[in-house]
């Protein structure tokens, strides 16, 4: 009974290096085994994966601490090894593990990761590290690509307000109203200009 009230006590412990290092080949040996990741550590190593693209967050209680220390460990371990390590990490020892232990503990860890980098590599481990690196880091271009059709949008609009307010003036007027304003006016009053004049004649 002793024993097992032992084992529970330690449980949320962080690893030692010794065990943080066992627990990462254990991981590596059974993403050999099965090719692949399950639906729970697919989601630990995307979240790892955006962390590690994002910036550094500010310390404002114990859990952003430890999360702080989860991505200073991802950070070194990706510039130095490569992605794969990044998501052994998530998935054998995760943020509460890492981030929890003492700051020389994460630097030997580190150190010990980059002394057994080759073993800690194989090939599906860096396919499934490329596949999730570029899946799960949020991507702007999408965003910025809509942001990028706004003008054409507003230019749109602009000519739908010209259009309304040529009615009250003459084909000539609103002609030489667009001429005294920016090219992209100009060139919709040269656009509505020739359709009034097609629709006139």
């Amino acid at each position: 009974m002793a024993a097992r009230t032992r084992d529970i006590s330690l449980r949320g412990t962080p690893p030692s290096v010794e065990k943080a290092m066992e627990r990462l080949l254990n991981a590596l040996r059974v993403i050999k085994y099965r090719e692949d990741v399950k639906k729970g550590e697919q989601t630990r190593v995307q979240e790892a994966f955006v962390l590690l693209a994002g910036s550094q967050q500010e310390v404002t209680s114990q859990a952003t601490q430890r999360q702080r220390n989860y991505q200073w460990l991802l950070k070194k371990a990706n510039t130095a090894i490569g992605p794969h390590i990044v998501m052994l990490c998530a998935i054998g020892l995760g943020q509460s593990a890492i981030g929890g232990m003492k700051d020389h503990i994460r630097a030997d860890l580190l150190e010990e990761m980059i002394k057994r980098r080759e073993t800690l590599e194989c090939p599906i481990l860096c396919k499934l590290a490329e596949k999730y690196s570029t899946t799960s880091v949020p991507v702007s271009g999408s965003d910025t690509a809509r942001n990028a059709s706004r003008p054409t949008q507003i230019h749109s609009s602009a000519t739908i307000s010209l259009t309304g307010d040529v009615y009250n003036l003459t084909a000539e007027d609103a002609y030489a109203y667009d001429l005294a304003h920016s090219p992209i006016r100009h060139r919709i009053g040269t656009i509505h200009y020739d359709t009034y004049l097609e629709r006139n004649e």
